[in-house]
C-alpha cells in the first residue's frame, strides 16, 4: 500500500475529512495529501499512502490550477461566501476593461497577505483558530506567484478566472485583493482545483468510488510516478 490516489474532494468535506476516509478503509498506518484544499472549495486532492508521504513537501511545490467565481460588492471576514459581511460597495461602474487592467497586475511575482481564515500557524495555532476566537493574528506576507490568470467569464458582479499559480498563493486572498483594487470588495463564492503539477481533476475518483479497500487499491497509482521527469 505505497502509492497515491487522485480523490475528487467534494465541497464540506475538508482535507483531511478525505484522509481520514482512506485511512479506515485502507488500515494503512500513514496517509497524508499533497496539500490543503479548503472545505468548501471542491477539486483535485492527492492521497499518498505509505512511503509516499514521504514526498509531501514536493507534491505541494507543484504548479496548480483553479477555476473560480469572484463576486464583487462586498468584503467578508472569510474572504469566501461562508463569512460575515464586513462591508458593501456598489458594482456598477466595473467594467470589463478595468476587470482585465487588475488581473493583469497580479501575473508574476507578488507579496499576499496570509487570509485571517487560513491553516498557517501561529504560536503553534492554524491562524483560522485564533479568528474564531475574536484574535486577529498579526499580518503576515508570502511571496506568492501566479503564471496565467484569465477572465473566463464577466456577469457583474461576478468575476469567473482560470488561474495557474505557485505554492502559496490563497485564492481567497486574491479574490480580497482584486475587490481591493477594484474598489468593490470581493470574495470567492465557488472554488474548483483542476490540477496539481501534471495530475487533472478527469482522473480522479469520486468518494463514492472508493467506499471499499478494493476500489482504492484498484486506483491507486506508483511513488514512482509522483516524481516523472
Amino acid at each position: 500500500m505505497d502509492g497515491f490516489l487522485l480523490v475528487w474532494k467534494p465541497k464540506g468535506w475538508s482535507s483531511f475529512d478525505v484522509v481520514r476516509y482512506v485511512k479506515y478503509r485502507t488500515e494503512v498506518r500513514k496517509v497524508g495529501h499533497g496539500g490543503t484544499l479548503d472545505k468548501e472549495a471542491e477539486g483535485l486532492l492527492i492521497i499518498l499512502l505509505g512511503k509516499a508521504t514521504k514526498f509531501h513537501s514536493y507534491i505541494t511545490n507543484l504548479e496548480k490550477e483553479y477555476i473560480t467565481t469572484i463576486k464583487l460588492g462586498e468584503f467578508r471576514d472569510t474572504d469566501d461566501f461562508t463569512g460575515k459581511v464586513i462591508a458593501r460597495f456598489p458594482v456598477n461602474n466595473v467594467t470589463r476593461p478595468k476587470v482585465e487592467e487588475v488581473l493583469d497586475s497580479f501575473r508574476g511575482e507578488f507579496y499576499q497577505i496570509v487570509p485571517k481564515y487560513s491553516a498557517l500557524k501561529y504560536r503553534g495555532r492554524p491562524f483560522y483558530k485564533w479568528a474564531r476566537e475574536g484574535k486577529d493574528p498579526p499580518l503576515r506576507k508570502r511571496r506568492a506567484y501566479i503564471k496565467e490568470i484569465e477572465l473566463l467569464e464577466f456577469k457583474p458582479p461576478e468575476l469567473r478566472l482560470r488561474v495557474v499559480c505557485g505554492r502559496g498563493v490563497y485564492i481567497r486572498g486574491l479574490a480580497r485583493d482584486i475587490g481591493q483594487k477594484l474598489g468593490t470588495g470581493g470574495y470567492v463564492d465557488y472554488l474548483l482545483r483542476t490540477r496539481v503539477g501534471s495530475f487533472k481533476l478527469d482522473n480522479a475518483a469520486r468518494i463514492e468510488d472508493i467506499s471499499e479497500r478494493e476500489q482504492i487499491v484498484k486506483r491507486m497509482l506508483p511513488v514512482e510516478l509522483l516524481v516523472r521527469g
